[in-house]
């Protein structure tokens, strides 16, 4: 059985991906950002990795907001067209 800890980021990287993607709409820039954030902490410990995937969920909250504004714009802009 080999230590979690000196596994590679994948697996961590896949469950937070999936999570997130989980919610539509999301952009491409932010699932980028994400990949950056992991790719740049994938050699630290478990539990600060807790942290950032707790940091995520976080952020992915916003997305509501994000979401609340992009619904505004189609209007305006199905208003606009019409």
């Amino acid at each position: 059985i080999s230590n979690p800890l000196s596994q590679p980021a994948l697996h961590f990287k896949v469950k937070i991906i999936d999570q997130i993607t989980r919610s539509s709409d999301i952009s491409i820039e932010y699932i980028s950002l994400i990949h950056k954030l992991l790719n740049k902490y994938r050699h630290i410990s478990i539990p600060s990795r807790m942290f950032i995937f707790w940091l995520l969920r976080y952020l992915s909250s916003n997305i509501l907001l994000c979401r609340h504004f992009n619904t505004i714009n189609m209007t305006r802009t199905s208003a606009n067209a019409a």
